[in-house]
C-alpha cells in the first residue's frame, strides 16, 4: 500500500463509474470514488514513475505505462493485473481500441506501438511520425488518431494502414477526442483554441476560439469531445462547452502551474494536479472545490508506527506531520506548526503523544487524539535531526546539527540534560530497551551514553564513515548502525563488531528491528529496503517500489507491517510474511 502520491503525472476518469485514477512518481495507481472522493483501490506493481493512464471505453479495464517501459493492464474493479507488456522505451500515452484486445502506446523513443494485451505480444509499429505524443481511439475501436511533429494521422487499427494525414497545426496539440459518431476529431491546441477535423474530407473548422486563456499547459476532453478542460500556468483551471462556448467552470489549484487535467465522461467533475503532489477535484455544477486528494507536498524524511493503533505518522520537507490509517490508506490528520523541514517523528510508548524534530531548531509535542500541539521545546541552535522517546515515555531525546544530544522531561516539557562529545552533527538516536543507555551517531563514530551518569560509556569507531542510523535490538544485546552500503552489528556489552551486512548499493539511512528481534529492516539511498535475518546474517528480501531515496523505516507493533518513507513523497506499507515482503 502506498500513502500519498508523490509528484502526479497522469489522471483519468472511468467512463463507466466516474472513478478517478491517479498515478505518478509513487509508481502506484490509486482510484477514488467520484463525488465522495474516497479512496477505493490501489493498483501496485510498477517500480518506476507512472507516466500515462487510460481506461477502456467500457471502463472495465485500466492501463498504465511507466518510465521504465512497463505497460500494465488492470481489471478496473479489482485492481488485479491481467496483463504485463515490457516495452523497449518509456511510455508516453496509451489508448485502448474498443471492442478488441488491442492497445496502442507512444514512447520516448518516438515509436507508436500496437499490442495485443491478451496474447501479450507486439502486433507492429505505426508510422505516425516523429515525436508522437497524443492519441485517441474512436468509440468503434476501428480508428486511431495520433498527433506528431509531422501532423495528425489516422490509422485503421485492423489493418494498421494510414487512412488520413493532415499537416501539422499552427499550435501544439494537447488533446484529441473523436466525435460521438466517429466521423470527426476534436483537437485542443496550446493557444486555447479548439478545432474540428472532418476525417472523410480532411477539412478543418475552428469550433471554439477566445474562450480559454492563452497560457494553457494541458487539456482534456470528455470522450465525445463536447466538453473541454484546460490547466494553465498560475494554477488556473477552466472548463467549457465546446459547442456553445459557454464557460462551465473557472477555478484554481493555487499552485504555480497545472500539470495535468481530466474531466468525467458526463462533464460533472473536473480534476487537476499541480506540482505539489496533490490532486484537486471540483463539482462542475456548483463550481466548488469538492476535495483535495494527496498527502505530503515534498520528500518524506521519517516514519513511525503507533504502538497501540493502526496509525502511521510521517514527517516531510513540506513542514507537516501526517497521520495515516495503515489498513485503509486514508490520511486521518495533519499536524502543522513547524517552520522548516520536519526531519523526525516518534510515538510515545503509550501512543498518546507524537514528537517531531525540525530544521526550525525546535522539538514539538503533539496530542494524537486531539490533533493539537501541546509543547514547543527550544534549546537546539541548529536543525534537529532525530527525536526518540525513552521506553517508559517519561523522557525524550533529541539531537541535531549543533552536535549535541538533549534530554527532555516530557511531563514538564523542559530540558534536563545536555550531552556533548560528538565531533560533528548528530544524525540518529536509539534508547536501549531498559532505558539505561542511549546510542547516538555522527561522523566516524557511535557513542553509547550512560544516562544515569550522563556520560559516555563507550565510543564505537567507524573511521571516515558517516553513520546515518542506529537501532537497538529488542533484547538490548545488539546495536545496528547504517553506513555506506552496509549495516554494522555490535555486541553492546563488549563493544565487539560481530557482523557487517552487505547488500545495499548506497548509504543506509534508516534501521528498525521487528518486535521479535529476528528481523532487521534497512532503508537506503539506493531506493530499496532490505529485510535481514539477524541470526543468519542474510538478506531475506529486497523490497523495491520507491522511486526516490528511502530515508526512514519502522515496524508495526505486531511486526506484521513495515512502513517506509521516501524522497518520492510517499510512505509505503509492506506486509511482512516470512520476510517475503509485499505491498
Amino acid at each position: 500500500m502506498t500513502l500519498g502520491f508523490g509528484n502526479v503525472q497522469a489522471i483519468a476518469f472511468s467512463p463507466a463509474t466516474g472513478a478517478l485514477a491517479v498515478g505518478g512518481e509513487a509508481a502506484t495507481l490509486q482510484l477514488f470514488e467520484s463525488g465522495v472522493w474516497s479512496r477505493i483501490a490501489f493498483c501496485e506493481g510498477h517500480i518506476a514513475s507512472i507516466t500515462s493512464i487510460a481506461f477502456s471505453s467500457s471502463g472495465e479495464l485500466l492501463a498504465s505505462g511507466a518510465e521504465d517501459g512497463t505497460l500494465f493492464v488492470w481489471d478496473a474493479s479489482t485492481c488485479v493485473m491481467v496483463s504485463r507488456l515490457d516495452t523497449p522505451s518509456a511510455v508516453r500515452s496509451l489508448a485502448f481500441a474498443a471492442g478488441t484486445t488491442r492497445i496502442a502506446s507512444t514512447h520516448a523513443d518516438g515509436a507508436i506501438r500496437l499490442w495485443d494485451w491478451v496474447e501479450r505480444r507486439l502486433i507492429g509499429e505505426l508510422d505516425g511520425g516523429l515525436g508522437a505524443r497524443v492519441m485517441a481511439a474512436s468509440s468503434s475501436g476501428l480508428n486511431l488518431a495520433i498527433e506528431s511533429e509531422s501532423g495528425l494521422a489516422v490509422f485503421d487499427l485492423v489493418s494498421g494502414i494510414e487512412v488520413l494525414r493532415v499537416p501539422a497545426l499552427a499550435g501544439d496539440v494537447l488533446a484529441l477526442a473523436w466525435t460521438a459518431d466517429g466521423l470527426g476529431l476534436v483537437v485542443g491546441l496550446r493557444d486555447g483554441r479548439v478545432v474540428a477535423l472532418d476525417v472523410a474530407t480532411g477539412q478543418w473548422e475552428e469550433v471554439c476560439a477566445d474562450v480559454a486563456p492563452s497560457d494553457v499547459v494541458c487539456m482534456a476532453f470528455t470522450p465525445s469531445g463536447s466538453i473541454a478542460v484546460v490547466g494553465c500556468r498560475g494554477g488556473g483551471v477552466q472548463a467549457w462547452d465546446v459547442r456553445t462556448g459557454q464557460t462551465l467552470l473557472t477555478a484554481t489549484t493555487g499552485e504555480t502551474t497545472t500539470v495535468c487535467v481530466g474531466v468525467s465522461s458526463d462533464g460533472s467533475a473536473v480534476a487537476a494536479c499541480g506540482e505539489h503532489c496533490a490532486v484537486y477535484a471540483w463539482n462542475v455544477g456548483s463550481g466548488e472545490l469538492a476535495a483535495t486528494l494527496g498527502g505530503h507536498a515534498g520528500p518524506v524524511r521519517a516514519v513511525a508506527c503507533s504502538p497501540t493503533a493502526s496509525l502511521v505518522a510521517s514527517a516531510s520537507q513540506d513542514r507537516s506531520i501526517r497521520l495515516w490509517d495503515s489498513r485503509s490508506g486514508d490520511e486521518v490528520a495533519v499536524f502543522s506548526g513547524h517552520e522548516g523541514f520536519v526531519w523526525s517523528v516518534a510515538f510515545s510508548p503509550d501512543g498518546v503523544l507524537l514528537a517531531s524534530g525540525s530544521w526550525d531548531q525546535t522539538v514539538r509535542l503533539w496530542d494524537v487524539e486531539t490533533r493539537s500541539m501541546i509543547a514547543v521545546l527550544s534549546g537546539h541552535f541548529r536543525a534537529v535531526r532525530c527525536v526518540r522517546f525513552s521506553p517508559d515515555g517519561k523522557m525524550l531525546a533529541s539531537c541535531g546539527d549543533d552536535g549535541t544530544v538533549r534530554l527532555w522531561d516530557v511531563a514538564q516539557a523542559r530540558e534536563v540534560a545536555l550531552l556533548r562529545g560528538h565531533p560533528a552533527a548528530v544524525e540518529s538516536l536509539a534508547f536501549s530497551p531498559d532505558g539505561r543507555r542511549l546510542a547516538s551517531s555522527s561522523m566516524g563514530e557511535v557513542r553509547i551514553w550512560d544516562l544515569e551518569a550522563e556520560a559516555t560509556e563507550r565510543v564505537l569507531l567507524v573511521p571516515d564513515m558517516y553513520v546515518a542510523s542506529v537501532a537497538f535490538s529488542p533484547d538490548g544485546q545488539l546495536l545496528a548502525a547504517g553506513i555506506f552500503q552496509k549495516v554494522l552489528l555490535w555486541d553492546i556489552d563488549t563493544g565487539e563488531q560481530t557482523a557487517a551486512l552487505s547488500g545495499h548499493r548506497h548509504a543506509v539511512w534508516g534501521l528498525a528491528f521487528d518486535p521479535s528481534g529476528r528481523l532487521l529492516a534497512s532503508a537506503s539511498q539506493d531506493k530499496s529496503l532490505c529485510v535481514w535475518d539477524v541470526g543468519a546474517r542474510v538478506c531475506l528480501a529486497t523490497l523495491t517500489g520507491h522511486t526516490g531515496y528511502v530515508w526512514g523505516v519502522a515496524f508495526a507493533a505486531d511486526g506484521g507491517l513495515l512502513a517506509s518513507a521516501s524522497f518520492d513523497g510517499t510512505i509505503k506499507v509492506w506486509a511482512i510474511e516470512g520476510a517475503a515482503g509485499s505491498q
